[in-house]
Protein backbone atom coordinates (compact mmCIF):
# COMPACT_ATOMS: atom_id res chain seq x y z
CA UNK A 1 0.00 0.00 0.00
CA UNK A 2 2.50 2.55 0.81
CA UNK A 3 5.11 1.48 -2.36
CA UNK A 4 3.17 3.05 -4.87
CA UNK A 5 2.03 6.21 -3.73
CA UNK A 6 5.62 6.71 -2.48
CA UNK A 7 6.33 5.66 -6.34
CA UNK A 8 4.07 8.57 -7.77
CA UNK A 9 5.52 11.37 -5.19
CA UNK A 10 9.15 10.62 -6.77
CA UNK A 11 8.12 11.99 -9.92
CA UNK A 12 6.63 14.86 -8.67
CA UNK A 13 7.49 18.32 -6.94
CA UNK A 14 6.95 16.69 -3.67
CA UNK A 15 10.12 13.80 -4.41
CA UNK A 16 12.00 15.36 -2.04
CA UNK A 17 9.62 14.57 0.56
CA UNK A 18 8.74 11.33 -0.34
CA UNK A 19 12.13 10.02 -0.20
CA UNK A 20 12.64 11.50 3.46
CA UNK A 21 9.27 9.56 4.04
CA UNK A 22 10.78 6.67 2.85
CA UNK A 23 13.80 7.18 5.03
CA UNK A 24 11.23 7.48 7.77
CA UNK A 25 9.87 4.45 7.42
CA UNK A 26 13.16 2.29 7.25
CA UNK A 27 14.19 3.66 10.49
CA UNK A 28 11.07 3.23 12.19
CA UNK A 29 11.06 -0.81 11.54
CA UNK A 30 9.37 -1.64 15.22
CA UNK A 31 6.21 0.50 13.96
CA UNK A 32 2.92 -0.97 15.30
CA UNK A 33 0.37 -1.45 12.34
CA UNK A 34 -1.74 1.11 13.35
CA UNK A 35 1.03 3.53 13.05
CA UNK A 36 1.77 1.79 9.89
CA UNK A 37 -1.40 2.60 9.02
CA UNK A 38 -1.06 6.45 10.19
CA UNK A 39 2.14 6.47 7.90
CA UNK A 40 0.11 4.91 4.72
CA UNK A 41 -2.51 7.64 5.25
CA UNK A 42 -0.04 10.67 5.10
CA UNK A 43 1.99 9.08 2.22
CA UNK A 44 -1.57 8.77 0.48
CA UNK A 45 -2.86 12.82 1.31
CA UNK A 46 0.46 13.71 0.02
CA UNK A 47 0.04 11.96 -3.32
CA UNK A 48 -3.40 13.31 -3.57
CA UNK A 49 -2.00 16.97 -2.76
CA UNK A 50 0.77 15.96 -5.96
CA UNK A 51 -2.25 15.40 -8.31
CA UNK A 52 -4.21 18.70 -7.27
CA UNK A 53 -0.94 20.59 -7.78
CA UNK A 54 -0.16 19.30 -10.94
CA UNK A 55 -3.33 19.74 -12.29
CA UNK A 56 -3.45 23.44 -11.15
CA UNK A 57 0.41 23.99 -11.68
CA UNK A 58 -0.27 26.37 -14.63
CA UNK A 59 1.07 29.74 -14.25
CA UNK A 60 -0.78 32.94 -15.41
CA UNK A 61 1.00 36.32 -15.86
CA UNK A 62 -1.28 37.73 -18.13
CA UNK A 63 -1.37 41.19 -16.28
CA UNK A 64 -3.48 44.19 -18.32
CA UNK A 65 -0.94 46.80 -19.59
CA UNK A 66 -2.15 49.39 -17.19
CA UNK A 67 -1.63 47.49 -13.99
CA UNK A 68 2.39 46.90 -14.80
CA UNK A 69 2.90 50.65 -15.37
CA UNK A 70 1.79 51.84 -12.14
CA UNK A 71 3.48 49.16 -10.32
CA UNK A 72 6.78 50.05 -12.12
CA UNK A 73 5.86 53.57 -11.50
CA UNK A 74 5.02 53.67 -7.80
CA UNK A 75 8.22 51.50 -7.35
CA UNK A 76 10.27 54.65 -9.44
CA UNK A 77 9.00 56.95 -7.09
CA UNK A 78 9.59 55.39 -3.99
CA UNK A 79 13.30 54.82 -5.39
CA UNK A 80 13.34 58.63 -6.22
CA UNK A 81 12.06 59.28 -2.22
CA UNK A 82 15.15 56.81 -0.87
CA UNK A 83 17.77 58.65 0.97
CA UNK A 84 19.24 55.82 2.87
CA UNK A 85 20.20 53.73 -1.11
CA UNK A 86 23.45 54.14 -2.08
CA UNK A 87 23.33 56.49 -5.15
CA UNK A 88 24.73 54.70 -8.06
CA UNK A 89 22.92 51.48 -6.89
CA UNK A 90 19.95 53.97 -6.68
CA UNK A 91 20.60 55.48 -10.13
CA UNK A 92 20.66 52.03 -12.07
CA UNK A 93 17.99 50.98 -10.75
CA UNK A 94 15.81 53.82 -12.24
CA UNK A 95 17.50 53.81 -15.14
CA UNK A 96 16.51 49.72 -15.39
CA UNK A 97 12.68 50.34 -14.46
CA UNK A 98 12.73 53.38 -17.16
CA UNK A 99 14.02 50.98 -19.83
CA UNK A 100 11.77 48.16 -18.59
CA UNK A 101 8.94 50.93 -18.39
CA UNK A 102 9.27 51.95 -22.00
CA UNK A 103 10.07 48.49 -23.30
CA UNK A 104 6.31 47.84 -21.89
CA UNK A 105 4.86 50.74 -22.78
CA UNK A 106 5.65 49.92 -26.69
CA UNK A 107 5.91 46.48 -26.72
CA UNK A 108 3.16 44.81 -24.12
CA UNK A 109 -0.03 43.99 -24.58
CA UNK A 110 -1.28 41.97 -22.06
CA UNK A 111 0.74 38.58 -22.68
CA UNK A 112 2.34 36.16 -20.83
CA UNK A 113 4.17 39.25 -18.72
CA UNK A 114 7.42 35.98 -17.32
CA UNK A 115 8.20 35.24 -21.31
CA UNK A 116 7.78 39.17 -22.16
CA UNK A 117 10.31 40.10 -19.42
CA UNK A 118 13.01 36.94 -20.26
CA UNK A 119 12.71 38.31 -23.84
CA UNK A 120 13.18 41.76 -22.43
CA UNK A 121 16.00 40.71 -20.25
CA UNK A 122 17.74 38.39 -23.00
CA UNK A 123 17.70 41.82 -25.70
CA UNK A 124 19.05 43.82 -22.99
CA UNK A 125 22.22 41.39 -22.07
CA UNK A 126 22.96 41.14 -26.21
CA UNK A 127 23.23 45.37 -25.88
CA UNK A 128 25.69 45.18 -23.12
CA UNK A 129 27.17 42.45 -24.01
CA UNK A 130 27.90 44.09 -27.78
CA UNK A 131 28.35 47.45 -25.88
CA UNK A 132 25.91 49.88 -27.38
CA UNK A 133 23.72 50.89 -24.65
CA UNK A 134 23.71 54.65 -23.67
CA UNK A 135 24.90 56.11 -20.62
CA UNK A 136 24.57 53.76 -17.16
CA UNK A 137 25.55 50.56 -18.20
CA UNK A 138 23.72 47.36 -16.37
CA UNK A 139 26.34 44.86 -14.79
CA UNK A 140 25.88 41.66 -17.48
CA UNK A 141 26.07 38.92 -14.46
CA UNK A 142 23.18 40.79 -12.97
CA UNK A 143 20.94 40.27 -16.05
CA UNK A 144 22.26 36.98 -16.76
CA UNK A 145 20.97 36.12 -12.83
CA UNK A 146 17.84 37.60 -13.56
CA UNK A 147 17.28 35.97 -16.99
CA UNK A 148 18.15 32.69 -15.18
CA UNK A 149 16.26 33.22 -12.22
CA UNK A 150 13.06 34.02 -14.26
CA UNK A 151 13.17 30.56 -16.16
CA UNK A 152 14.04 28.63 -12.56
CA UNK A 153 13.24 30.14 -9.80
CA UNK A 154 9.78 31.78 -9.27
CA UNK A 155 7.10 29.80 -8.24
CA UNK A 156 3.51 28.82 -10.77
CA UNK A 157 1.99 31.10 -7.92
CA UNK A 158 4.14 34.16 -7.47
CA UNK A 159 3.41 37.68 -8.36
CA UNK A 160 6.30 37.95 -11.14
CA UNK A 161 6.31 41.70 -10.01
CA UNK A 162 6.87 41.10 -6.75
CA UNK A 163 9.62 38.84 -7.37
CA UNK A 164 11.26 40.72 -10.53
CA UNK A 165 11.46 43.89 -6.88
CA UNK A 166 12.72 41.10 -4.57
CA UNK A 167 15.63 40.01 -6.85
CA UNK A 168 16.55 43.26 -7.43
CA UNK A 169 16.19 44.06 -4.09
CA UNK A 170 18.55 41.59 -2.93
CA UNK A 171 21.05 41.52 -6.39
CA UNK A 172 21.47 44.97 -6.59
CA UNK A 173 22.65 45.90 -9.64
CA UNK A 174 26.38 47.66 -8.96
CA UNK A 175 27.49 44.66 -7.25
CA UNK A 176 24.89 41.79 -8.18
CA UNK A 177 25.17 38.17 -5.74
CA UNK A 178 25.42 35.32 -7.35
CA UNK A 179 22.52 32.94 -9.11
CA UNK A 180 23.33 30.70 -6.23
CA UNK A 181 22.78 32.84 -3.54
CA UNK A 182 19.12 34.24 -4.46
CA UNK A 183 18.10 30.38 -5.22
CA UNK A 184 19.48 29.40 -1.99
CA UNK A 185 17.50 32.52 -0.33
CA UNK A 186 14.34 31.24 -1.57
CA UNK A 187 13.77 27.98 -0.60
CA UNK A 188 9.71 29.04 0.35
CA UNK A 189 7.90 30.86 -0.81
CA UNK A 190 3.94 31.84 -0.49
CA UNK A 191 3.47 34.09 -3.85
CA UNK A 192 4.30 37.49 -1.97
CA UNK A 193 7.09 36.57 0.36
CA UNK A 194 10.12 33.94 0.36
CA UNK A 195 11.91 32.49 3.33
CA UNK A 196 15.07 30.31 3.43
CA UNK A 197 14.82 27.15 5.00
CA UNK A 198 16.79 25.65 7.93
CA UNK A 199 18.10 22.18 6.78
CA UNK A 200 17.42 19.55 9.24
CA UNK A 201 18.64 16.22 9.64
CA UNK A 202 16.43 12.89 9.33
CA UNK A 203 16.39 12.85 13.16
CA UNK A 204 15.23 16.00 13.69
CA UNK A 205 12.51 16.06 11.34
CA UNK A 206 11.28 12.57 12.82
CA UNK A 207 11.17 14.38 15.87
CA UNK A 208 9.18 17.59 14.90
CA UNK A 209 6.98 15.27 12.94
CA UNK A 210 5.70 13.69 15.78
CA UNK A 211 6.43 16.18 18.43
CA UNK A 212 3.69 18.20 15.71
CA UNK A 213 1.45 14.98 14.99
CA UNK A 214 1.38 12.76 18.48
CA UNK A 215 -1.97 11.38 18.21
CA UNK A 216 -1.68 9.59 15.07
CA UNK A 217 1.13 7.56 16.55
CA UNK A 218 -0.39 6.80 19.66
Amino acid sequence: MRTKPLTFLKKTMLAPLANGLAELFNVLPTCSAQQRRAFAAVTLTLSFVACLSASTSQAVWNYPKPQVLDYLANWRTQLMEDRYLELTERDLRIEFLNRLTFQVDRKYSDQDFKSFLIETTSAALSAEEQGVTPQLEFNIEFLKNLSRSLSEVIEPSENILSFLRSFIEFSTLKNPQSFDAFADSRSYSNGLQAESARSMTLDEAARQALQETPQAFE
